[in-house]
């Protein structure tokens, strides 16, 4: 074995390993069939193989490798390396390793040509003498590689005359192939039997996405007509970018910025890159000066236009040009107001921020916009033009588009149709469509794509809507009517329909009409084969009673929404982040059951509707099983509802709750002192709360609540009821409970449990309550001008039982 600096002029095959402690980073290798290993080192190496059938390993660091003469199989290892091959003479070579878009592939007369492309000349003498021999051997391979046509400038250097040579040997004298996930390029093949030029195979290279869409886009079985990308993107001269072309924000010529992280980052484009491959396309990139820039592409390539900031004209060509007004999809900042002509080839256009046109010209063109199609309106405008609206100010603005067959948004593209602002009838084809019926009672068709069908003109656009009829056959479709009273069927798939306000806002009735209880915007929909409803809220699975006892269960893992309707019902929730109405909805009165409601896991709202209800704030659960406590909106709306509490809980040990005004209390369920969760409650008269120390003020509601300590446990309770008649049970432990105004009744259960007086004890006053088996007294301040007796408005008084200390503001006395 020998060390990177014992080097000899012998034909020996030798092992050569070059780690951090080499003192020469330029390493070559003997005559033989050598190997150069510096997989250990870190530093950036030059390797040389020189001759004989070598293999070459790189370290770490970003390293240079050339095989030379011989059948060589080169590694480049970790970094940023290029790999320099001889075009003639230089053998069947395997490259192992290579990177797209990280490693470079350099393509070489012979050494000569590579110590000066290199910089790896002894001085500027030895640099004149290589040239002047590069010189000679140019004039004799041009006659037998080239037959004599190289054409170069008159007293061209040996380097200069040397790089025309392996131009025009990449644009006429290679061939390229796939074998399996290999490419292939081959040199020369025609010249001395296809043994004076060269062969590389780059392993798994075919198999990138770059290279396999040029490939594809190919119509030559040699790749002929796409070799040229190729090549520059295997040298370095096109920068390869991992994502779509629409995926970077492109500013100040050319910094382009990956919009998806942890994937290209920030790259600065040199001025001399005339070209870039995305993962969808490689493009001649047509640049502005955010300006007023007028910008136009070549005939028949693909051109990318940029026209950053200001007032732009973008035209394309004969290509399948990308045309973008301004920076980017989503990228905001000075945005201009943008004309964009598309011209001939299958584009795509971009406006950006501002109010910007749009005309694909012919081919079928794409028009791109940077929110979900919900979030846009559409208009019909004269000359063919349709109005989109963003509905998100300082995002896309209001741009007119034509000619454009397809029309994509953050959440999908769909093929474009719309109606004619009367009595439309569309029927989409069997791929992704967006069908726009404006104004009129139109009939919308979905195919077997999915779709989205709106009805008029978009969520929330209200002028002149018509009653539509909405198919959307087959696929997981969307669909919004709009104003009117409209037919929504989903037909096959999973669909959702859409609506415009809070669930808050609308009834739901008979399996399922949907009112909007709000004037002019929605109407009433009936929908049928619809499996989900988006709000403002969000969107829900839709799970419906019948108009009787139902059992209704969500699905596990997604948000559900559970819809009693009249009856008694029992409504379970899961896990997701579900909507429970035991009846038709918010203020919906009409033949309301008595219904269980059950949030389960996640954070619910549940409006248990008319009815004396029960509702379990979280999940229903035995004493014995801890669960976790959520935080849920709980509306009992009415009649006397009940909202209960588990025994245990996971994340909790007990309740606090505090007045939010006459109507609402909240309930934090607490872990010592941390707050784990709150529940915002209104309209419930009965809480039954836990085993543990809960603290329970209901001063300043605005009417009387019963509250029931759990029978099991010892938690020390302190309650505060509320200026009307409350009932307050307190179960095992020793509690405290605050006296307030109205005809309260407090049962202390077992442990030492005390009634608080805001009096002084010689005013506070007790008897014994009816019946002496009874066991209950009633107390209250003497001082008040009250009448003691039941059944008087202005009676303030407390009947006790299982109450062992009534304490005033200067001492207590015990009740025996």
């Amino acid at each position: 074995m020998s060390t990177a600096n014992n080097r000899a002029n012998k034909h020996d095959s030798e092992t050569i390993t070059i780690n951090d402690s080499v003192t020469n980073t330029h390493v070559r290798g003997f005559k033989g069939d050598d190997t150069l290993d510096a997989s250990a080192a870190n530093k950036d190496l030059v390797l040389e193989g020189n001759r004989g059938d070598d293999t070459i390993i790189g370290g770490s660091g970003s390293d240079t490798l050339f095989g030379g003469v011989g059948d060589d199989s080169l590694e480049g290892g970790a970094g940023a390396d290029t790999f320099a091959m001889r075009i003639t003479h230089g053998g069947n070579n395997t490259i192992t390793d290579f990177e797209v878009g990280t490693d470079n592939l350099q393509f070489l007369l012979d050494r000569k040509h590579f110590v000066l492309e290199n910089d790896l000349s002894r001085n500027e003498r030895h640099e004149g003498r290589v040239d002047e021999k590069l010189d000679s051997k140019v004039d004799k391979l041009d006659n037998k590689f080239l037959g004599g046509e190289l054409e170069v400038e008159e007293g061209a250097s040996g380097l200069e005359k040397a790089d025309a040579f392996v131009d025009s040997a990449v644009a006429n004298k290679l061939t390229m192939s796939v074998d399996g996930s290999d490419l292939v390029l081959t040199f020369f093949a025609d010249v001395g039997n296809g043994n004076k030029g060269t062969t590389i195979t780059l392993n798994g290279v075919a198999d990138n996405v770059n290279i396999q869409r040029i490939i594809q886009s190919s119509e030559e079985t040699n790749f002929s007509d796409v070799q040229h990308d190729i090549v520059g993107i295997l040298s370095g001269e096109i920068p390869v970018f991992e994502g779509s072309v629409l995926d970077y924000h492109y500013q100040n010529r050319l910094t382009v910025t990956d919009t998806v992280d942890d994937r290209d980052g920030v790259v600065q484009l040199d001025k001399s890159v005339e070209k870039a491959s995305f993962a969808d396309g490689t493009y001649t990139l047509v640049t502005g000066h955010n300006a007023y820039d007028n910008l136009k592409a070549e005939e028949g390539v693909d051109s990318l236009l940029i026209g950053t900031h200001g007032h732009d004209d973008l035209t394309g060509n004969t290509g399948n040009d990308v045309l973008i007004g301004d920076n980017g999809v989503g990228f905001t900042y000075k945005g201009g107001n943008d004309n964009l002509n598309g011209g001939g080839g299958d584009d795509i256009l971009h406006g950006g921020s501002g109010n910007d046109r749009l005309d694909g010209g012919e081919g079928i063109d794409k028009a791109v916009f940077s929110g979900s199609v919900l979030d846009y309106n559409f208009l019909h405008q004269s000359g063919g033009n349709t109005e989109v609206r963003d509905l998100f100010g300082g995002r896309d603005g209001n741009d007119f588009v034509k000619n454009t067959e397809i029309f994509s948004f953050a959440d999908g593209e769909y093929a474009f149709l719309r109606g004619h602002n009367s009595v439309d009838n569309l029927t989409a084809s069997d791929t992704d469509t967006l069908l726009v019926g404006f104004t009129g009672d139109d009939t919308l068709n979905g195919g077997a794509g999915n779709d989205v069908l709106l009805g008029d003109n978009g969520v929330g656009f209200t002028y002149q809507g018509g009653n539509d009829n909405l198919n959307g056959g087959g696929g997981d479709d969307i669909l919004h009517g709009g104003a009117g009273n409209d037919n929504l069927n989903g037909g096959e798939g999973v669909d959702t329909a859409i609506f415009s306000g809070s669930y808050l806002e609308y009834h739901f009735q008979n399996r399922l009409t949907v009112t909007d209880t709000i004037g002019g915007r929605d109407g009433k929909d009936q929908l049928s084969n619809v499996e989900k409803a988006t709000f403002s809220e969000g969107t829900y699975t839709l799970v419906t009673g019948h108009n009787a006892y139902d059992n209704l269960k969500a699905a596990e893992g997604v948000d559900s929404m559970l819809i009693g309707t009249h009856g008694h019902d029992d409504l379970t929730g899961s896990t997701g982040n579900d909507v429970l109405f035991g009846d038709n909805g918010v203020g919906f009165t009409y033949q309301g059951g008595d219904d269980t409601l059950d949030g389960g896991d996640g954070q619910d709202y549940i409006h248990a509707g008319a009815g004396n209800d029960t509702i379990y704030a979280d999940q229903k659960a035995p004493a014995h099983l801890a669960i976790y406590a959520d935080s849920d909106v709980i509306d009992g709306a009415e009649g006397i509802d009940t909202l209960t509490y588990n025994d245990t809980y996971k994340n909790a040990d007990s309740l606090k709750v505090t007045v939010v005004d006459s109507d609402t209390f909240n309930v934090e369920t607490l872990q010592g002192s941390a707050v784990t969760s709150t529940d915002a409650v209104s309209n419930v008269e009965i809480l039954n709360g836990t085993r543990g120390d809960d603290i329970i003020d209901f001063s300043g509601l605005g009417h009387g609540m019963t509250y029931n300590d759990k029978s099991t446990g010892a938690g020390q309770e302190e309650v505060t009821g509320t200026d009307y008649d409350d009932i307050i049970n307190v179960m095992h432990g020793d509690d405290t409970v605050y006296a307030s105004g109205g005809q309260d009744y407090v049962n202390g259960g077992h442990g030492q449990d005390s009634l608080v007086f805001d009096a002084a004890i010689a005013n506070i006053s007790f008897e014994v309550n009816g019946a002496a088996y009874k066991q209950e007294y009633k107390v209250f301040d003497s001082s008040l001008d009250v009448n003691r007796d039941e059944g008087t408005a202005n009676d303030v008084f407390t009947i006790v039982k299982n109450v062992e200390y009534i304490i005033g503001n200067d001492g207590y006395f015990e009740i025996v």
